[in-house]
């Protein structure tokens, strides 16, 4: 819901999106509270609750579309002087995992893969280790 709110509205800091914003898109039936601030995003939804994802942090809340943080594996090639780990897939893996509320990563095929070697059970297996799920494999 994030992303979408972004890139519907011009200029960097005005698309970065308030988390009321994301929830109204995520699930349009929320109601926000204004708690008599009078503040547009005070952070609290009234039935947000009962949105996907809206069970917490990852969470299903038995609507079968549970809400994650995901990242592409990608974006951890970047700033490897804030890293001290391998700088190959499986490093980068486990990179992801040190991301606060990180919970899928999206692996590039072949890049990631035939390309570099790595096996499906050696992902999984990582993914295990670092915490994470797969969210997707882009072609």
């Amino acid at each position: 819901a994030a992303g979408a709110v972004a890139v519907s509205q011009l200029g960097a800091f005005p698309s970065l999106p308030t988390r009321l914003r994301a929830e109204r898109l995520a699930c349009p039936t929320a109601i926000p509270w204004s708690g008599g601030s009078g503040a547009e995003d005070d952070g609290t939804c009234i039935g947000s609750s009962t949105c996907a994802g809206g069970g917490g942090e990852g969470s299903s809340n038995g609507a079968g579309f549970p809400l994650k943080f995901g990242s592409r594996l990608n974006s951890m090639a970047d700033r490897l002087d804030l890293w001290g780990g391998a700088n190959d897939v499986l490093g980068w893996v486990s990179r992801q995992g040190t991301v606060k509320g990180l919970g899928v990563i999206d692996f590039n095929y072949p890049q990631h893969f035939a390309a570099s070697g790595l096996t499906a059970e050696a992902a999984l297996k990582a993914l295990g280790a670092a915490g994470l799920e797969a969210g997707a494999v882009q072609m």
